[in-house]
């Protein structure tokens, strides 16, 4: 599989399930990656077996997107929105950014 494939399928996978900034979004952090992976010296097809099967990184990105959705949805009442504990920050747009760098850092421990 090259890069390409991965980037289609994963932009398949996610069609429908999250906005269209959101996927642009989230494939772009991924083209980034491995990009960078491969400056770095590492082989493109080693740097995609790492990251897995696109179509189940679609599946845990989605679940993710929801649980997030969930927990914002939960989190707010019909008066007013609950604020944030000081010294914390409210859930925002980059958290499904932080869990995919959080999984890819999971995946890089995996394979170590």
């Amino acid at each position: 599989m090259t890069r390409e494939d991965f980037i289609r399928q994963l932009r398949l996978s996610l069609q429908g399930r999250l906005p269209v900034e959101k996927i642009e979004e989230i494939l772009s952090w991924y083209e980034e990656y491995i990009l960078i992976q491969v400056r770095k010296g590492n082989d493109e097809a080693e740097v995609l077996s790492q990251l897995g099967e696109p179509r189940l990184l679609a599946v845990s990105i989605i679940a993710a997107a929801e649980a997030e959705d969930r927990k914002k949805t939960d989190g707010e009442t019909s008066e007013t929105k609950k604020q944030a504990p000081e010294g914390t920050e409210a859930c925002n747009e980059g958290s499904i950014m932080n869990l995919l760098r959080s999984i890819i850092n999971k995946i890089r421990g995996y394979y170590k």
